[in-house]
């Protein structure tokens, strides 16, 4: 990987390090929140090969050993950038034959200049892949007779809902491209905020509405796509498999066997990625810092009519996370591109090291927020769909956080920096982007509805 990337990580006991550098980095380690007993840094290796537990090996006892329970911070970033580095290799020939896709490369080896295909992550499966919005998944039941994949080989399509939206090529030179591997169809974090990147010009998208977006991506890898193909809930899970799920966790209070068909829970192994990209201006796109890739966006053109456009962005931060024997919570592991963090005329903040080249802020939001929530309430059904923002707090400016007194909203003047914009009801409502329900929500639905927007 060519890109110069910071990245952080959390895991359940609330250990957190930041990690800073060009490609494998320096490792900066802050103290955790429990005593660890001094080791060695771990090794980290140039590897094609995704490790599958943190700290093994893994005893579940009683008593337990080793797992991530029991990790160091410095095992932690160790193994979160032995994901990175196998994740960013060079991926194999994709034609649709079995065992292609989230293979790696073995001609190509992490970095090489030369190549200009999909990582390892990026054939794994969209979202609207595994949750089609119409009929089954692309390539079910199997890319030959008795796929054991159950087709998640096959090149990808995404299908969405037509009764709620019809999609077509914004250009008409691009109705028959081939669908790119980075299918960019959310556009806000959660539906509580759309991303801004004030640095990108106007004129770097042709076509794009709202330029300075940065818009959001998931997949999933080969194990959860066949958990999923296998039990046939790509558009809904029996009610009776989400009341044994949660009356096992109730009564439990640990999740239950991984790939049971009895309650829902991934298979270890599951990887789930989520990454951020946006348009590049043309000297971003001639330093080299950044990993391009084709990508698919969408624009509203009607009610319920929408377009894409293909295109080659940025990445600009990466999310990975994987469900081991000793993390069935899954271990969490973010990367950010080093040079997202700006000052509002567009020069750095940190270098490479995540040394800060400016004056510290005095406070740590401009403007300062207050944020009001009502006392906690037990749920009373499912949670909102997607794309419905919660109306259970509230976020107000403020000159004292202390007293969280309400001040008028100060004009917005982000410059270069990023910047978020509250949703308060609705996104950008020219750029709305197909809508599926998260994976999480198909799987925990007694009936979730077939995808759209």
């Amino acid at each position: 990987m060519r890109s110069v990337f910071l990245g952080r990580v959390f895991s359940k006991l609330s250990v957190r390090y930041i990690l800073t550098g060009l490609g494998m980095g320096v490792i900066v380690a802050s103290p955790a929140a429990v005593p660890y007993a001094q080791t060695a840094v771990p090794a980290i290796t140039v590897s094609p090969h995704v490790p599958t537990e943190l700290n093994p090996p893994f005893v579940a006892g009683p008593p337990s050993k080793g797992g991530a329970p029991a990790a160091t911070p410095e095992q932690a970033a160790a193994f979160a950038w032995q994901e990175f580095i196998a994740l960013n290799w060079p991926a194999g020939p994709q034609a649709e034959k079995r065992g292609q896709r989230g293979a790696a490369s073995t001609s190509y080896r992490f970095g090489d200049p030369t190549y200009s295909g999909p990582t390892v992550w990026q054939t794994f499966r969209g979202k609207v892949e595994i949750f089609p919005g119409q009929g089954n998944p692309p390539g079910y039941p199997g890319v030959t007779s008795n796929d054991p994949s159950l087709g998640f080989d096959a090149l990808p399509k995404y299908n969405y809902n037509p009764t709620m939206a019809t999609v077509t090529a914004c250009d008409a030179s691009q109705a028959n491209d081939s669908s790119p591997w980075i299918n960019l169809d959310e556009i806000d974090q959660i539906t509580l905020d759309s991303m801004y990147a004030g640095v990108v010009d106007s004129t770097s998208s042709p076509g794009n509405n709202e330029p300075q977006l940065i818009r959001f991506m998931a997949k999933a890898n080969r194990p959860e796509y066949v958990y999923v193909a296998k039990n046939k809930w790509w558009y809904t899970v029996p009610p009776t498999v989400v009341k044994n799920t949660r009356d096992f966790l109730t009564s439990k209070k640990y999740s239950p066997p991984s790939g049971s068909a009895q309650y829902v829970s991934l298979p270890n192994g599951t990887i789930e990625i989520k990454a951020a990209w946006r348009p590049l201006n043309p000297s971003e796109l001639a330093s080299g810092r950044f990993h391009t890739q084709g990508v698919r966006f969408y624009e509203r053109s009607g009610q319920i009519t929408y377009c894409y456009r293909d295109a080659t962005w940025g990445l600009i931060a990466l999310h990975i996370i994987q469900k081991t024997p000793s993390a069935p919570y899954f271990i969490y592991a973010s990367f950010e591109q080093a040079d997202n963090i700006l000052t509002e005329d567009g020069k750095p903040v940190e270098d490479v090291e995540g040394n800060v080249l400016v004056p510290r802020p005095q406070t740590a939001t401009t403007p300062q927020v207050c944020l009001v929530d009502p006392p906690p309430q037990p749920p009373v059904g499912r949670p909102p769909i997607p794309d419905k923002p919660s109306s259970m707090g509230q976020v107000s400016f403020t000159s004292d956080p202390q007293t969280c007194v309400a001040t008028a909203e100060p004009p917005c003047t982000p410059g270069r920096r990023l910047f978020y914009k509250n949703e308060f009801g609705s996104a950008p409502t020219n750029v709305r982007a197909p809508r599926t329900m998260t994976v999480f929500e198909h799987k925990l639905s007694a009936a979730a509805d077939r995808s759209g927007f």
